[in-house]
């Protein structure tokens, strides 16, 4: 059997951690597809990996599936580092798994891009699998998202 770190590193390779925090003001981006489910809140951040770095605006849309477990759509835009712009959407499921943690949500999901950005435009061609955290009790998230190795990537 392999171990952890060798599936990971032929299988594969981390674009990016994303840090959220939910604002306690109305921020509401656009879907890139058709809205799905009712807006939850929205907030700011920051995303930084190896290719990628910069601020990030989103929100959280829900469809509960039943208690403790829901669908989301979080669409956003990260403004690099370098001035360039990416719009995202992750979709995926959220679940809080320990009852006796009821602000602790696990969520994992996949991540689609759309830029214009010469530097960017691999991310146009691939899908990003996320997995992380929502604290809901002080609204921050962390979310880690992965590719398949590409060859034509900076």
């Amino acid at each position: 059997m392999k171990k952890k770190d060798e599936f990971q590193n032929n299988h594969l390779k981390h674009l990016f951690d994303m840090e959220l925090q939910y604002s306690r003001e109305t921020v509401e981006c656009a879907p890139i597809g058709l809205k799905e489910g009712k807006i939850i809140g929205g907030g700011d951040g920051f995303v930084e990996g190896s290719g990628i770095k910069g601020t990030v605006l989103w929100s959280n849309y829900e469809n509960t599936v039943r208690e403790g477990f829901c669908k989301v759509q979080i669409p956003g835009t990260i403004q690099t580092d370098d001035n360039e712009k990416i719009l995202f959407e992750g979709r995926g499921m959220a679940i809080n798994q320990d009852k006796s943690q009821l602000s602790k949500w696990n969520l994992a999901g996949v991540f689609h891009f759309e830029t214009g950005s010469e530097k960017y435009k691999w991310l146009n061609s691939v899908l990003a699998v996320y997995e992380g955290e929502l604290r809901a009790d002080t609204g921050h998230a962390h979310w880690r998202a992965y590719i398949k190795p590409r060859t034509d990537t900076p």
